[in-house]
């Protein structure tokens, strides 16, 4: 049977677990980790002005410090964050980083080739609370509706396995 702390412990797990994780992973990782790509991938700190040799008049030519010579992309910074948030670079970083981070507690319960497999599985799963979050039509209420499901189920699932609270139908 399980006593109060047991149902107290999974009631936490389930509600606080959830919203902080939702959070902490779909929301705060991920801006994090598209500002970080932005400003190590294309927005780079401005250059010192360069001085070129105009090679048909052989004159010199000042460029200007932002000139990026290997592109064309002239968006402002803000533009450029918001294509690297709707790249798909971090979610599936910010997805690999949350089922990663449970590696451990899956090696815990079930044996390695189960937790590998979990693991994968969980990276699909952050994918998928990534898209959830972000569409318009669910938001992150609904991602953590589903964490917090999927946080009971693992609850019901260790209980039994721990204290057989429900009796067995099939003897």
């Amino acid at each position: 049977r399980a006593d109060g702390g047991t149902i107290v412990l999974g009631v936490y797990f389930t509600i606080v677990n959830a919203g902080l994780e939702e959070l902490f992973w779909r929301v705060f990782l991920h801006r994090e980790l598209a500002d970080l790509s932005c400003g190590a991938v294309c927005c780079a700190a401005p250059r010192a002005p360069t001085t070129w040799v105009n090679e048909d008049t052989s004159t010199l030519d000042e460029r200007p410090a932002h000139t990026n010579l290997d592109s064309e992309d002239t968006s402002t910074l803000d533009e450029r964050r918001q294509k690297m948030l709707n790249g798909e670079h971090p979610k599936m970083l910010v997805s690999t980083y949350y089922a990663l981070y449970h590696v451990v507690i899956f090696l815990f319960f079930v044996p390695w080739y189960l937790a590998i497999f979990a693991t994968g599985g969980l990276v699909m799963f952050g994918r998928l609370m990534v898209y959830v979050r972000e569409n318009d039509r669910f938001g992150l209420v609904t991602a953590f509706g589903f964490h917090a499901g999927l946080d009971a189920c693992c609850c019901l699932v260790l209980l039994q396995m721990y204290s057989g609270f429900m009796p067995r139908l099939v003897r």
